[in-house]
Formats: C-alpha cells, structure tokens, sequence
C-alpha cells in the first residue's frame, strides 16, 4: 500500500492507531512518546494567545472571536492559551480538534471537525502528522514508495509507474510531499480565517526521511505498527507560497525568535530556582527556546488576512 495509507492506519485506525489509544502520547513521564510545546510550558501557549490577540485587535475588536485549534493533543495549549486571552479582554471561544476530546476547556469546546466560519486558527505539530507520501529517486524519475511483506516483516516497497524526472537527483534519494497541507489552507480560507499560528518543526525545503518516535526515543517507521509515532519535516516554503496565493500574509521565524519577541527573558528571569519546582520550571522553559532544544527545529509560521493584515512586531 502507499505510505499515506500506512501513516493514515497506523496513527489514526479507531481501534488499532497511535493517536487511538488510551493517553494521549504527548507529554512527560511513564507511558507518553514525545514532549510537545504546550506540555512543556504555559510560556508557549501564553505567546499564542498574544498573537491571537493581535489579531482581533487587527479585525477591529470583534464581539466574538472563533479560535479552532487542529490536532488538539491533550488540551494543553487550548487551557493554558485561554487563560491569557481571557486576562487580555478577548472574547475567545476555543474549538479543540482531534480525533478524540481531552479534559474540558473554560471558555472552549471539543469538536471531531471545525465549524464552517471562525476566525483565527491554531496548529502545534498538526501538519507533520497528516499522511505524507514518500518517493525515492531511481533510474532518473522519482517513484512512490509504499509498505509490502516480505515473509512476516514490513519492508520498503518501490510503487510503479515511475512518476516525474528527478535530474541531478542521486540515485536512491528520498523526499517527502506533503499534499495534504494545500487542501488544509483553502479550508482556511473557505471559513474566513483572519489569523492564525502554525508551529512544526521544518525548514524552507522538502524532508527527506520519515522519522518515527517511540518513548521519546527513535523507532523504526514500519515496525510495530500503531505503536509508534509517524512525522516528517514540514516544508515552509511550499507552505508559506500556498497560504499566499490563497491571500494569507505570512510572517516566518524560529520558535525561539517567536518566544523572544514575547518577552521569554522576562519570565525567565522571575523564576525562583532555589526551589525544585522553580529549576524545573526553569528547565522546561528554556527547552522551548534553546537551539539545542525546540529553539530552532521549530519554526512559528504567523498569518493574517484581509484588510490591514502585517507582519507581527513586538507585543
């Protein structure tokens, strides 16, 4: 079969998919997979909101503004995002999606898919998640790579007909393609989206390999099936050039330039590490901005559309 279609059953099959099974993978400690921005820190969330806030004031300070949140995860961002909004005055409703509802939000909702008109979107590691494809380079064109058997082990499987050239390409190479993100953004659009923040981690070019995590460790992508996490780089320059032509303004930076412009330092500096609880909260802090850590993987993609839409400055 396809990758997408491995990607698609592996993480999101109801019964049998990673993202299906009793807690939720993201987090700390015993039994989570990976450590997501929000689980890590309400610094991250505080600094969405402030955008979001931006926004609204941008749209003239409308009595109600629609927040959906894609790939909700465990509610994190959506609780600690609407706190700060609502220490700022914005009239937020927060609409959580993802494939199953996590703890209950003040002031939100979860919902299985987006309501067809809101304002302001919201998406942390949600687009690495969606089903890519994977090709690889042989014989000069670039052919679909899918997931076969050999005996009782899942094995890389070249797909045929070869697809496009692919000249200078070394033979073998892989890249990612991601035709998901497109269709994602006209619904933006379609809905009337004024602002949003996109978080992932990516660069301004294709991926080239599929990574897999499990225990917070590397996995291999085809072995034990459902139980691993399945991701890939995003590719902000496609992005950033789709979300144009569909009339969205789109300011790029690093997570940890996103996370300085919100005053990062400040907080820093007012934790009290003589304290356990303040080292670790110190700790977890700095992992968000760090090259080391999220710092610079993570690239913060803030958009806008419409009428005096700009590029984001100091808070």
């Amino acid at each position: 079969m396809p990758f997408s279609a491995w990607m698609e059953a592996c993480l999101y099959d109801p019964d049998a998919g990673f993202y299906a099974r009793g807690r939720h993978p993201a987090g700390l400690g015993k039994g989570t997979h990976f450590a997501t921005s929000p689980t890590l820190h309400p610094f991250f969330a505080h600094s969405v909101a402030r955008e979001l806030a931006a926004g609204w004031k941008t749209a003239g300070r409308p009595a109600a503004w629609e927040v959906v949140e894609f790939g909700a995860g465990t509610g994190a961002l959506a609780r600690d995002a609407m706190w700060e909004l609502k220490r700022l005055k914005v009239p937020a409703r927060w609409t959580a999606i993802d494939v199953r509802p996590g703890p209950a939000i003040s002031g939100g909702r979860w919902l299985s898919e987006a309501p067809e008109r809101f304002d302001a979107v919201v998406a942390n590691e949600f687009l690495d998640a969606l089903p890519f494809d994977v090709l690889e380079s042989h014989g000069g064109h670039w052919h679909e790579l899918g997931v076969g058997l050999e005996g009782k082990q899942f094995v890389w499987a070249r797909m045929d007909p070869p697809g496009a050239e692919a000249p200078g390409v070394a033979e073998g190479e892989r890249r990612i393609r991601m035709p998901a993100n497109t269709p994602w953004l006209e619904s933006l659009a379609k809905a009337g989206v004024r602002c949003g923040v996109i978080v992932d981690y990516g660069a301004l070019e294709p991926a080239v390999e599929v990574r897999a995590f499990q225990g917070h460790g590397r996995a291999d992508p085809l072995a034990e099936p459902g139980t691993v996490d399945l991701t890939a780089d995003v590719d902000f320059e496609e992005l950033g050039q789709a979300a144009a032509d569909l009339g969205f303004t789109t300011h790029l930076e690093t997570q940890e330039r996103f996370l300085l412009r919100h005053g990062v330092f400040d907080a820093i500096n007012r934790i009290d590490r003589d304290t356990r609880e303040g080292t670790s909260d110190y700790l977890r802090l700095r992992q968000l901005l760090l090259p080391t850590g999220f710092g610079v993987a993570f690239k913060v993609a803030v958009m806008s559309r419409g009428p005096g839409a700009e590029a984001p400055g100091a808070p």
